[in-house]
């Protein structure tokens, strides 16, 4: 791993700032020619008249209280008049799914939210027991004249699930009617941060229009999922080409894709390269096949603002070091991620480092910490962190780091898609 030669940089003014990590762009592109075909061959069977399987069990908030849950495993959504399964402003309705992420069945509930400033809305929410997991409004974002505009479904008629983007959660994909006619809202998960926040399901604008504009009106759940994972796709791959070819796919509807780059290296330990797809100087994400299955450690991890300059990895160790700092430098960290057994990144180890004296111990670079004379005769310090749940003592941290370090590489692509192609 790179490492500062030495702790302090005297000739280098401390900027009394803190570093905040920029807000991610919306990408906005149509996906290149070879992928235009799967939209095509989906389109071709928009107008099927096969039925479509339930994915979930629906049921409205009224039976719920009459019916057992357990019971409801397998049953097709009650069928209104317009088929709609919720309409703004009326009844609430709930289903009941399985999702990955809560080990089980869990209660999904689409109702109405009145909002002082944007007026009704959908709104979903989830619920595990008595407890919920997560809830937000369902919305769409629309660019226009000088200004964003929000608005919502009017009615749903469909909810599928499916972890859409293959990063190893169940994602929420809901069909309807808003005022633009009738679109897919893909609702991918995201996991809370801290026990003060909930998880979410937020609604993908660029990648829902990307899907919706390749299935046009006749957009289904089966319809949706055919054009993210291809004919009948069971959740597995025969070979580690075929995954990597779907996941390239999808984040060609997902992206800018002309700035798309990949890369296939060797993340953890056995002789299948494992794929980064990557957009400079924006986000990382590294897609690994085993036995049939596609996971994807790292998604969309944001880099290029706030001091963080990205992600380096050892060869065949699945061990991540990331170097960030805080006030323009004042203070570093290179933190070391290890994949656990559930092909998740864990931040296990730090490294914390001071471009100054911190006299009163307060982490900040205080101005009398920071003038000249003051960083000329500073010493520094370096301190070694652990967040794993082992009882450790600073010296056998920094035994334990030592033991994780090797010649490392930066994760980013370099690869066009059909450089990409040639490779696989």
């Amino acid at each position: 791993m790179k490492r500062f030669g030495k702790v302090i940089s005297a000739t280098a003014a401390v900027a009394i700032m803190l570093a905040g990590c920029g807000n991610q762009a919306e990408q906005q592109a149509v996906a290149p020619a070879e992928f235009e075909n799967v939209s095509k061959e989906v389109s071709s069977v928009a107008t099927s008249d096969e039925p479509q399987e339930s994915t979930v069990s629906p049921q409205t908030n009224e039976s719920a209280k009459e019916a057992d849950s357990s019971s409801l495993a397998g049953t097709e959504a009650p069928a209104l008049e317009d088929n709609s399964l919720w309409k703004l402003g009326e009844t609430d309705y709930s289903m009941t799914a399985n999702l990955i992420q809560y080990g089980g069945e869990v209660t999904l509930t689409l109702s109405t939210y009145e909002s002082n400033s944007m007026g009704k809305l959908a709104h979903l929410t989830v619920t595990k027991g008595d407890e919920v997991q997560a809830e937000n409004n369902i919305l769409f974002n629309e660019h226009k004249g000088n200004k964003f505009v929000d608005y919502t479904f009017l009615n749903i008629d469909e909810i599928t699930i499916a972890d859409s983007n293959f990063d190893n959660y169940e994602d929420i994909i809901v069909i309807g009617d808003t005022e633009r006619g009738r679109e897919v809202a893909i609702c991918e998960f995201e996991k809370r941060y801290s026990e003060d926040y909930m998880d979410s399901f937020i609604s993908q604008d660029y990648f829902s229009e990307q899907v919706r504009d390749a299935l046009g009106q006749d957009i289904s759940g089966d319809l949706v999922k055919k054009l993210l994972f291809g004919e009948g796709f069971d959740g597995t791959f025969a070979t580690y080409k075929d995954a990597y070819l779907t996941v390239t796919q999808n984040a060609a509807l997902r992206y800018k894709a002309d700035e798309l780059r990949y890369g296939l290296i060797y993340f953890n330990d056995d002789d299948i390269p494992d794929l980064v797809i990557s957009t400079p100087g924006y986000m990382q994400s590294l897609y690994m096949y085993e036995d049939g299955h596609l996971y994807c450690p790292i998604f969309e991890w944001a880099y290029g603002a706030g001091g963080n300059a990205g992600y380096e990895y050892v060869e065949k160790k699945a061990v991540i070091t990331n170097f960030n700092q805080d006030y323009a430098g004042a203070i570093f960290y290179y933190t070391y991620l290890i994949m656990d057994s559930d092909h998740h990144m864990v931040s296990s180890y730090a490294l914390k480092g001071y471009n100054f004296d911190d006299l009163n111990g307060n982490d900040f670079p205080d101005e009398e910490e920071t003038t000249d004379e003051a960083l000329e005769n500073a010493e520094g310090k370096v301190v070694y962190l652990n967040y794993t749940d082992e009882n450790l003592t600073e010296a056998e941290i920094k035994t334990v780091i030592d033991g994780l370090e090797g010649e490392s590489d930066y994760l980013g692509g370099e690869l066009t898609y059909q450089e990409l192609l040639g490779k696989l």
